[in-house]
């Protein structure tokens, strides 16, 4: 079962909120890079670490029923 957990990243005036694969290291404070962004070399600085949960129970589209 792979776990998902969702954060809120800042990288110079960028801001994102993505969804990664779970990892207890990831923290409010930690540098990471996103490997599937645009330049993912790029650095992004977590602001927020959501509660993890199973990646098949996540909602995807607007009207989450996909």
């Amino acid at each position: 079962m792979k776990m998902m957990q969702q954060l809120n990243v800042v990288s110079d005036n960028l801001h994102l909120v993505t969804w990664v694969e779970f990892d207890p290291k990831i923290e409010v404070g930690s540098k990471i890079t996103l490997k599937d962004y645009k330049e993912p070399d790029r650095l992004w600085e977590v602001l927020l670490v959501g509660q993890s949960q199973k990646a098949s129970d996540i909602k995807r589209g607007w009207d989450n029923n996909i």
